[in-house]
């Protein structure tokens, strides 16, 4: 069952991800798919979050620290 999920993520970059892990022997030909999408919807989440942040002190630019308030310190729903 091939799965193209329209990744905005390049396909053969994740693959070279996943193979620099050393604990990886073998993978499924589709995980590269499944795992390059989990990446852009963590992406996605995070991005929103951060607009968030930045709106929430009158911003209109995400800084490292709004990524860092939410990966560290601070859960935002």
């Amino acid at each position: 069952m091939e799965k193209d999920f329209n990744l905005r993520l390049p396909k053969g970059r994740v693959k070279k991800i996943i193979k620099n892990n050393e604990d990886i022997k073998l993978m499924n030909k589709n995980v590269d798919a499944y795992i390059g999408k989990a990446a852009e919807l963590f992406l996605q989440d995070l991005a929103l979050k951060a607009e968030k942040i930045a709106k929430y002190n009158k911003r209109r630019t995400i800084n490292p620290e709004d990524i860092c308030k939410i990966l560290i310190f601070k859960k935002i729903k």
